[in-house]
């Protein structure tokens, strides 16, 4: 394996550590043609479940489906905030809690309790 040297913007080309240069196409059709049908480097795509289905059982396939929801609920939580109107009701209910566990100390001290 050859370890890239340099990566030139100007000419759109990749140098290698043994002095070879390929064209920015030529490096992303070999880098694409290596990860082919491989599965840490393959899209997976709908079309896809049928090799699955064949190749293995139908726990792994859920497995698979398992993880593909969790990822994407990851991905659709990483952008959002929590709305301004939940966090002054949030901000609310704390502040009701600390005057009625202050307010339960005082009539516990006073006797009234």
């Amino acid at each position: 394996m050859v370890e890239l040297k340099e990566i030139d913007l100007d000419k759109n080309s990749v140098k290698f550590a043994d002095h070879t240069e390929v064209s920015f196409g030529q490096f992303y059709d070999t880098f694409v043609g290596f990860w082919n049908n491989r599965i840490a480097g393959e899209t997976i795509s709908p079309f896809d479940m049928e090799r699955f289905m064949k190749r293995g059982s139908s726990k792994n396939l859920k497995q698979f489906i398992d993880g593909k929801k969790s990822e994407g609920y990851m991905e659709a939580m990483l952008g959002k905030k929590v709305d301004a109107g939940f966090m002054r009701w949030v901000l609310i209910i704390v502040v009701c809690a600390i005057i009625g566990v202050v307010a339960w100390f005082i009539m516990t001290k006073m006797g009234l309790l």
